[in-house]
């Protein structure tokens, strides 16, 4: 894949890929894969699912669920074809211990379905 030093043009399948190879270029998601919209990923366990889709459906606005993957999915086939999320993320994740206290993991840890 050849390309400019230009980026806003990209495909979001071409963005992913450039992210995950670590392109120094991309430091933001911000403005790119233009006609698109972005979206954040969040990750919980299943007892938390069904109160987190309803306080998404509550705040529509600030929060729009654009899909919700059942336990052990690693694809969302209908916003991203091709896309494994165990590939995608590459940034940090917040965990709950069973404490209630947080604890910070890099991507990848050992993933269970």
């Amino acid at each position: 894949m050849q390309h400019s030093g230009s980026l806003d043009c990209l495909s979001p399948a071409e963005l992913r890929l450039l992210i995950r190879q670590k392109d120094s270029r991309i430091r933001t998601t911000t403005g790119l894969a233009d006609g698109y919209q972005q979206a954040g990923v969040v990750v919980l366990p299943n007892h938390l699912a069904d109160d987190f889709e309803a306080f998404c459906r509550s705040n529509p606005a600030p929060l729009p669920l654009l899909y919700r993957s059942q336990s052990g999915e690693t694809s969302c086939p209908p916003l991203a074809k091709h896309a494994d999320i165990r590939r995608s993320l590459s940034f940090l994740l917040w965990s709950s211990l069973e404490s209630g206290v947080g604890k910070l993991l890099t991507w990848p840890w050992r993933w269970t379905a």
